[in-house]
């Protein structure tokens, strides 16, 4: 098959789940493009596994560009009620959200060119990763042109905003969600939606490249924070737990990301004396992310709903820790009880609880043994339902079923 990827971003680290899936896509022999609505971002980090897939998008300017203009001006010739369908019910959902609204209209004529361009292609299928901005021009592409288009549902594109939603859910052949939680709360909001063509498939990691590991050694406890440095990731509240420690815990930690609350959280740790055990790493490629996993003690995942009721779905980065059989500490927040369940799989803390955050830390540190045998129950769990391989072959036999002439 030939198939369309539309994102927000590209390429984005912190997105490299998406990128396995694609890969895995090319070698079972299928061609991928990947749209991005955004501008290249040529200064991000890209994991060797990844580059081939740099290759394979396809960069739209906004407006001036004669693709962009020229499908503009034959969608106005040719279906101009289509047309203009799209942007009314674009003002119509967003009229309250002047910020989406104009984010909105700004992709209308770079997907009226995508549609043109995966027609062209003799695309089979078109799937939005992500139900944001994604879904909206997979939508105008769905509306614009013969293609079956789906989408998948992964957490603040679906919590931020509704406006729209119903919409580009309803008219899709079928709606990914990534954890159980996610199609409840699209039920619950939008009882029309048939929870038939709403699989839950799990975003997954490689089992197969990740050997389970015995627990790490060392005097000195060393906890792991790997994300995004931004609020909702919840590192200050990480460093607070830090800061709080008994002295009886001997512990380091590493920091491996990057993002806008960096120089923040440099200052944070410098004001609380934590400067000669927590180290900044800024983003590192795979290989080194395997590194630090296999020599830390315990990974924290202390997430917090952000600005703009940003929120997380299962991150990766979780199934990538009890892949290593790693515990893990992570916060009690969207889809992430489904992986982590307190005491059996790993940690759950209440959002934003210094307290329990220090509690939790404190009892992996005191019985690792425990830790470990949790982190070892994780592994068997991240093999049975979040296995990349396995939910990507599912994901590949949805888009055969829902291709072109199917």
């Amino acid at each position: 098959m030939r198939i369309g990827i539309v994102v927000s971003d590209f390429p984005k680290v912190t997105e490299t789940f998406i990128l396995r899936d694609l890969v895995h896509y090319h070698r079972a022999g299928h061609e991928i493009r990947i749209f991005h609505l955004t501008p290249y971002r040529s200064d991000e980090v890209v994991h060797g596994f990844a580059e081939q897939t740099l290759s394979w998008a396809v960069t739209l300017p906004f407006l001036f560009d004669r693709r962009v203009l020229g499908a503009c001006l034959r969608a106005l010739l040719r279906h101009p009620f289509k047309l203009f369908a799209i942007v009314w019910a674009i003002v119509r959902e967003f009229a309250t959200e002047p910020v989406n609204l104009l984010k909105s209209l700004a992709i209308v004529p770079k997907s009226l060119a995508m549609a043109e361009d995966l027609e062209a292609w003799q695309a089979a299928h078109v799937h939005a990763e992500f139900a944001g901005h994604p879904a909206t021009a997979a939508w105008i592409v769905g509306r614009m042109s013969a293609l079956p288009y789906s989408v998948s549902c992964h957490a603040h594109d679906i919590f931020r905003t509704q406006g729209l939603l119903e919409q580009k859910l309803s008219e899709a052949t079928f709606v990914r969600c990534i954890s159980r939680f996610n199609r409840d709360f699209l039920v619950e909001r939008f009882p029309s939606l048939d929870t038939h063509a709403m699989p839950i498939i799990h975003v997954g990691v490689d089992t197969r490249e990740i050997a389970p590991l015995e627990p790490a050694s060392g005097e000195v406890f060393e906890i792991l924070y790997i994300g995004s440095l931004e609020h909702r990731k919840g590192v200050s509240l990480l460093l607070r737990a830090l800061a709080a420690l008994p002295s009886r815990v001997k512990w380091r930690c590493d920091i491996v990301g990057g993002g806008p609350d960096l120089e923040a959280l440099r200052a944070q740790s410098l004001e609380a004396g934590l400067q000669d055990r927590v180290t900044f790493h800024g983003p590192q490629p795979f290989e080194a992310v395997s590194r630090f996993m296999a020599a830390c003690h315990l990974q924290v995942v202390p997430s917090v709903i952000g600005p703009g009721n940003r929120s997380e779905g299962i991150p990766t980065v979780i199934m990538e820790a009890l892949a290593h059989r790693r515990p893990v500490i992570a916060s009690r927040l969207s889809g992430i009880p489904e992986l982590i369940e307190h005491g059996e799989t790993g940690y759950l803390i209440e959002p934003g609880s210094v307290e329990e955050l220090i509690t939790a830390i404190v009892a992996v540190h005191d019985d690792p043994a425990a830790a470990h045998a949790t982190a070892s129950r994780g592994r068997e769990l991240v093999e049975r339902e979040f296995d990349m391989k396995t939910n990507a072959a599912a994901r590949l036999e949805l888009y055969r079923r829902h291709a072109v002439g199917s």
